[in-house]
């Protein structure tokens, strides 16, 4: 990869990730694609990680005790 070469966003979409009923503002500072297509991301702020479908909506949250930082797939159904 050339260190030197810029990338250009060529379009944004933005999508609402937050909890039902939580007040808190999402950061998001992870982002992980199954080969499902599905995404995991983890929400450092609310300190939880969030499965989205592949339409990025909401399907479920699992809350962490501890700091977040990010996320990687390890196996083709596990991330770390």
């Amino acid at each position: 990869m050339n260190p030197n070469k810029v990338f250009t966003v060529k379009r944004k979409f933005e999508y609402n990730v937050k909890i039902s009923g939580g007040t808190k503002t999402c950061f998001i500072n992870g982002i992980c694609i199954m080969p499902s297509g599905r995404a995991i991301i983890v929400d450092s702020i609310n300190t939880n990680v969030k499965l989205l479908d592949q339409q990025f909506k909401l399907v479920s949250h699992c809350d962490i005790s501890g700091l977040l930082k990010g996320i990687c797939l390890t196996t083709s159904s596990q991330v770390a």
